[in-house]
């Protein structure tokens, strides 16, 4: 039970909290238990703030479920930019396609939030990713961890289509094992 509730995200717990009160509150609750235990207003007042109840957590559980459902695909690209020249800024790139660019010692910010194309772009200096997004952040370290000790002789990262299928995520990675440990060699 305590792993399925630290499994439960923060924002789960906005769409669950305020569904059990709407459906408690829409099926009825046993007030004669209720009023043995604390005093209750009279029946009138009662029914209202039931409906209230209902109403705002039904209100509640809608715009968690959309907020939810809403970061899992990112936006479309909105802009294009053709042909300008980037040099020692902070560059957002959000719904961004970068078209003939030019990026020298920048910083890339990427919040996670819609697509970002790059074509036939040139670079120079120092070019970073940055994200303030804690999902994009962690596939980025388990990726890393992944290709520097894992024992595999080739590491893909996929991406999954709602069908199920695969996608790679970049080149396969594949690893030269050191001289003397090939296969077949001990």
């Amino acid at each position: 039970m305590v792993q399925v509730m630290a499994k439960v995200a923060k924002d789960d717990w906005y769409f669950i909290l305020p569904m059990v009160f709407a459906i408690a509150a829409f099926f009825g609750v046993d007030w004669k238990f209720i009023t043995n235990q604390v005093a209750v207003p009279p029946s009138d007042l009662r029914q209202g703030m039931a409906a209230l109840l209902a109403v705002v957590s039904f209100a509640l559980s809608g715009i968690a479920w959309s907020r939810a459902r809403r970061r899992r695909k990112l936006g479309p690209i909105s802009k294009t930019i053709y042909g300008q020249k980037y040099a020692n800024e902070k560059v957002p790139i959000d719904g961004t396609r970068f078209d003939h660019c030019h990026f020298e010692n920048v910083r890339l910010f990427f919040r996670g939030l819609a697509r970002a194309e790059f074509l036939e772009i040139t670079t120079a200096g120092t070019v970073g990713l940055e994200t303030d997004n804690e999902a994009i952040k962690w596939f980025h370290v388990i990726t890393g961890a992944m290709q520097q000790h894992s024992g595999a002789m080739a590491f893909q990262s996929f991406n999954i289509d709602e069908h199920g299928n695969l996608t790679p995520l970049g080149p396969l990675i594949k690893r030269v094992p050191p001289e003397g440990k090939r296969e077949g060699k001990q």
